[in-house]
């Protein structure tokens, strides 16, 4: 998305913002982990629906990004009924070892849900509503003598009552991920995660608010819970705002650079960085085009070249772009030291 801001002085006729996301880096890093194997989740006694659901929501948050190779539930499920394995056989590093030579993953992911509950809470009050109006009239006889009607319109309330329900829903799960072949924990995590949800109940049968049935408030809360949960092991996604700027003139350089914004601005970025590469060829000391491409290259991931495009221009122009290069300095700082073996 481009917006339209006020112009630079001295660099620019008119500047524009973009936005754009790029990809972070998870806060743990699993540097020998390429698939991991996700299993139903223990759960106390008579809610065993919800381990397998919990389990089917995890997966689904890893399914929605290509850092690993996922092995769902579903392919797990029936490995682990046939062997008759249940959660606290996962203490042994045999059966680690050959649930993951026979899932063929480098992790397992597992864990319970340490409690699910729902606590309700009931408060009966009254209250007065409006019902109608009652007209009053009123004669005034003033000194002389002369007669006026004077009309008072007075609401009128009546007592009512009501009951409110809160219904706290309270999830708090575990989880750990082991690699197989040697029984290391590479992460865990727990969390708490509570709602609550209200509902009321008027004198007239009147009803207010959310009155789903109890396993429907606790599914509605186990997707929160389980993204929670597992945030550590996914990669960030950072959104950033930076600025194209249009190079003021009619020269040939210009109109490259005002041709490559209109691309841009139309999400056609390839041949708008086409468009600036050749303005940047035809003016190398000038700092629009190489600003624009900068925003191009951290755009695509280019991320080390995007520094030097952005260094360059903060020499000549200063802020934004001294920030600009900051932050991409900082990401790829981070992504070297996350890509050092531990």
């Amino acid at each position: 998305m481009l917006l339209a801001v006020p112009g630079l002085p001295g660099c620019a006729s008119l500047t524009r913002v973009v936005e754009f996301t790029v990809q972070g880096e998870s806060r743990v890093v699993l540097p020998r982990v390429q698939s991991l194997a996700i299993l139903d989740f223990a759960v106390p006694l008579g809610r065993k629906i919800y381990g397998q659901k919990f389990a089917d929501l995890v997966s689904r948050v890893f399914s929605q990004q290509d850092q690993y190779r996922i092995i769902l539930p579903a392919v797990s499920r029936p490995i682990l009924r046939a062997r008759r394995l249940v959660p606290s056989h996962f203490q042994k590093s045999r059966v680690i070892f050959q649930i993951g030579e026979e899932l063929q993953t480098d992790a397992l992911l597992f864990g319970d849900l340490t409690g699910i509950r729902l606590h309700k809470d009931v408060k009966s009050e009254t209250f007065r509503r409006k019902v109608g109006e009652e007209r009053r009239t009123r004669k005034i006889i003033d000194a002389n003598g002369n007669t006026r009607v004077v009309v008072k319109i007075i609401p009128v309330y009546k007592d009512f009552w009501r009951r409110k329900i809160t219904r706290t829903v309270m999830i708090q799960a575990g989880a750990r991920l082991v690699r197989t072949k040697d029984s290391a924990v590479l992460w865990e995590n727990s969390i708490q995660i509570r709602r609550n949800f209200l509902s009321v109940e008027e004198e007239g049968g009147i009803r207010k608010g959310n009155w789903k049935p109890e396993h429907e408030l606790i599914n509605q809360l186990l997707g929160p819970a389980a993204r929670r949960l597992v945030k550590d092991l996914l990669t960030r996604t950072i959104t950033r705002r930076r600025r194209l700027i249009d190079a003021a003139g009619r020269d040939e350089y210009s109109r490259l650079v005002k041709n490559g914004i209109r691309n841009a601005w139309q999400n056609n970025w390839e041949e708008a960085g086409s468009l600036w590469l050749r303005a940047a060829a035809l003016e190398p000391e000038r700092p629009e085009a190489r600003a624009n491409l900068g925003v191009l290259r951290e755009h695509t991931g280019n991320f080390e070249q995007a520094l030097k495009d952005y260094k360059f221009v903060a020499d000549k122009l200063g802020p934004p772009w001294t920030d600009y290069a900051a932050q991409v300095k900082g990401l790829l700082d981070k992504k070297k030291r996350n890509a050092t073996p531990k």
